[in-house]
């Protein structure tokens, strides 16, 4: 999520933009004044994917703008 926040802050359009990387979210305070928010995602597993994407959905649905990203903890950033 920090690599696509920060490429997005990169262009011009994006790069006066507050961004708030979210991987837990206990309340809404401050996000509802952000341009883009990136949301961590749990990984799909045995469980109904569809149904965790869609509650998740409901109960964001009056923030701005979200990028909803399966965040990789082990991630090679030192590769790019």
């Amino acid at each position: 999520m920090l690599l696509l926040a920060h490429i997005l802050r990169s262009t011009i359009e994006w790069r006066d933009a507050q961004i708030y990387i979210k991987l837990v979210v206990f309340n809404r305070a401050g996000a509802e004044n952000a341009d883009m928010i990136f949301m961590g995602m749990a990984t799909p597993t045995n469980r109904n994917f569809t149904e965790y994407y869609e509650q998740m959905h409901a109960r964001t649905t009056n923030l701005p703008t979200i990028m909803y990203v399966m965040a990789a903890p082990d991630f090679a950033f030192g590769e790019i």
